[in-house]
């Protein structure tokens, strides 16, 4: 490496020395400016979870809080690879065949998380999360849900879920609570981002 400098006034072996010095200091100087990329190189090489890679299940009950219940829902890697998912999933309950008109949020209520969707990467058997939560029905149940259909974002087709007969939370469609709010605080369904970590205590 070629390295300009100023003229060297002095003894041979002293501009020998400042030259191999210089050399080196610039040679420090560009690894420090090449950026790493060996600590994410594995989970920059993971794929993103395809059809049949993932589960779906619903988890351990949560605690409710405030009047809000949530349920959480696992997401298993069942492949021999790991594979990542990012963003908020999609859901929709039904009471048999007809769907119920519930109001879905990304993000909102009392466990959900505030933070922005990151990117979860799941080895072979490990776990992802997400939360669904809603409020209770204080004028009332006209339905109660008996499933539950998930679209994780991966491009996959939907999963559905039968809640009917497992601990899923109040997940009710209220009768019309006399009050100011065009839409009853217990028909809207908060949902959290896939997270690395379940969350089952209040964000708020």
């Amino acid at each position: 490496m070629d390295v300009p400098s100023a003229a060297c006034v002095g003894p041979g072996w002293a501009c020998a020395m400042r030259r191999r010095w210089l050399t080196l200091a610039a040679a420090v100087v560009i690894i420090a400016c090449v950026p790493s990329t060996a600590a994410t190189g594995a989970q920059a090489a993971a794929p993103r979870c395809g059809p049949g890679e993932v589960r779906v299940a619903l988890g351990l009950p949560i605690s409710p809080a405030t009047g809000e219940h949530g349920d959480l829902f696992v997401i298993t890697d069942l492949s021999s690879r790991s594979c990542w998912l990012e963003g908020y999933p999609s859901v929709s309950l039904s009471n048999g065949e007809q769907r119920l008109p519930f109001v879905y949020l990304d993000g909102g209520g009392w466990y959900v998380t505030k933070r922005a969707p990151q990117r979860v990467t799941l080895a072979p058997g490990q776990h992802g999360y997400f939360l669904v939560a809603k409020y209770r029905c204080d004028g009332g149940i006209l339905a109660t849900a008996t499933s539950i259909r998930v679209l994780l974002p991966t491009g996959t087709s939907p999963i559905t879920l039968d809640v009917s007969d497992q601990h899923a939370a109040e997940l009710d469609y209220c009768k019309r609570y006399p009050g100011d709010q065009p839409i009853d605080p217990g028909n809207r369904v908060n949902l959290s981002p896939i997270e690395a970590a379940p969350a089952t205590v209040p964000q708020q």
